[in-house]
């Protein structure tokens, strides 16, 4: 019976492997999700290609301090233990929306950045663009024939 379980449990993870090796991964690197995320947008806002540099040096910097910042969120409400002081609980709450409120600031500062590359109805289309393309993500990771995290269109 052993032998059995062994032998089942052995199967089961050569299969894993096989498909892991196939390439099945429902996530995208940074670089392709960033890739996409500027495709999209450019169609979207129908941005030029000077524009779309000097944009999306922007954009991409914005959003890397702001990832930063929403890490760090992560991290102190994963690291907070449940027998936890009620001080411990409101310094980590406070630093909390400290770092929320960071990235509202770093919103309306690359908010003027923006406006001096691109006319304020492109960022309104791009802006208006950004739910789009996370919900074309999200249904593209859901379909795994599919250009592996994104349906075309």
């Amino acid at each position: 019976m052993k032998r059995y379980i062994f032998t089942l449990i052995m199967v089961l993870v050569s299969f894993s492997t096989i498909d892991a090796q196939r390439g099945c991964r429902s996530r995208l690197t940074q670089e392709e999700f960033n890739d996409r995320q500027r495709e999209f947008f450019e169609k979207e806002a129908v941005l030029t290609k000077q524009e779309s540099d000097q944009f999306f040096e922007l954009y991409f910097e914005l959003q890397k301090k702001k990832r930063a910042n929403n890490h760090k969120v992560w991290e102190l409400m994963h690291n907070l233990k449940n027998d936890a002081s009620e001080q411990e609980y409101d310094r980590v709450l406070k630093e909390i929306y400290r770092l929320r409120l960071e990235n509202t600031e770093l919103d309306s500062t690359y908010y003027l950045k923006y406006k001096e590359v691109i006319p304020s109805k492109k960022i309104y289309k791009i802006f208006r663009a950004e739910p789009k393309f996370q919900r074309e993500i999200i249904r593209g990771m859901n379909h795994t024939g599919r250009s592996r995290g994104m349906r075309r269109r």
